[in-house]
């Protein structure tokens, strides 16, 4: 009896359906399913890269600190988040450039990673004569102090 209703509600049910309708449900199932395809491999191919760069490059995301008191979401703990997003950014970037650096070492040979280094303090005691020039705007007092500025920006 149970069974033979079902059955009576169910062919009633199959006479109204339009095929409109029938083919937006399967669009819908379609696309979420889709998405969730999307979301699985772009994220499994994502996460291999971001462990390849937390392994190369250490400590690239800071922890935040734990606050014990509850609190509304307030103006200053925006511009904490703003900072820690600014510094995450920063630190991830370092992270890219040192990872290509790394890189570009890897495929050169001695002898042009020997000249590249050459180059590069030959440009670094340019720079220095320059500031030298203008001694009263710069106040770099020697190579050493230059070269630890520069190490700021490197790594």
């Amino acid at each position: 009896m149970i069974k033979e209703s079902l059955l009576e509600n169910l062919s009633i049910y199959n006479d109204s359906l339009s095929v409109y309708y029938l083919a937006s449900v399967f669009i819908s199932i379609l696309s979420v399913v889709f998405a969730w395809w999307y979301h699985k491999y772009t994220i499994a191919s994502n996460g291999k890269d971001k462990t390849k760069m937390t392994t190369n490059c250490q400590n690239v995301v800071p922890q935040p600190s734990v606050n014990n008191e509850v609190s509304d979401f307030s103006e200053g703990e925006e511009q904490d988040n703003d900072h820690l997003d600014d510094e995450i950014i920063s630190k991830l970037k370092i992270g890219r450039q040192t990872l290509l650096a790394e890189k570009v070492a890897a495929s050169l040979t001695e002898e042009q990673l020997l000249e590249e280094r050459e180059v590069e303090k030959q440009q670094l005691e340019a720079i220095f004569q320059l500031l030298q020039s203008q001694q009263d705007k710069f106040q770099v007092a020697s190579i050493e102090e230059l070269e630890n500025q520069l190490k700021l920006y490197r790594h």
